[in-house]
């Protein structure tokens, strides 16, 4: 059974899985989800926003809108159970301290990082009643053409060395992967213009 949530605690949601854009499969990517449009706040501004009464017009809105990006613990577990469900992926939950007292950070990149969207709520057969997107980047990601690239990378050096590889190209992939998650590196083909 499910654990109960309380009510009055709000919630950042993400996810961590692969996603596959033009043929190219993106492994480890990071989706935040957020609520879109809500007719009302998930809880009263008045108790999760500090000072509410007291703050300027615009710092008041910049909150109230980082507030209705949130989620209440069912929304999350609701959101969970669909993800889970229809696309076979976890989520991972962060509690926001309130009474809020600064900005939540969504996109917190900010200009320097351009984002993509997953419309969830917009999907076939999506349930619940509130609106859920979800934003992620590719940038720095480790994909396909990269582990495919590593592996025949690694597969030529060896070769080179004149040395017996003795390991497939399964192996060598994850070697390539394991580089680029422990040391950053990427092999990628230059292509002449």
């Amino acid at each position: 059974m499910p654990r109960a949530e309380p009510e009055s605690r709000l919630y950042r949601a993400y996810s961590i899985g692969d996603l596959t854009r033009d043929g190219n499969v993106f492994y480890d990517v990071r989706i935040d989800w957020y609520c879109l449009e809500r007719e009302a706040p998930p809880l009263p501004y008045e108790e999760v926003i500090a000072g509410y009464g007291a703050l300027s017009e615009a710092l008041r809105s910049r909150l109230e809108k980082d507030v209705a990006r949130c989620f209440t613990g069912k929304e999350v577990s609701d959101l969970d159970a669909l993800l889970s469900q229809k696309y076979g992926m976890g989520i991972s939950r962060e509690e926001v301290r309130v009474p809020l007292k600064d900005r939540i950070l969504f996109f917190e990149e900010g200009n320097t990082v351009i984002y993509d969207f997953l419309e969830l709520s917009e999907k076939e057969g999506y349930s619940l009643p509130f609106k859920v997107w979800g934003y992620y980047s590719l940038r720095n990601s480790f994909n396909s053409n990269s582990r495919d690239n590593g592996a025949r990378f690694l597969r030529r050096a060896l070769e080179l060395l004149n040395l017996e590889p003795g390991v497939s190209d399964t192996q060598l992939a994850r070697v390539a992967k394991a580089l680029h998650d422990e040391e950053k590196l990427i092999v990628e083909r230059r292509v002449e213009a």
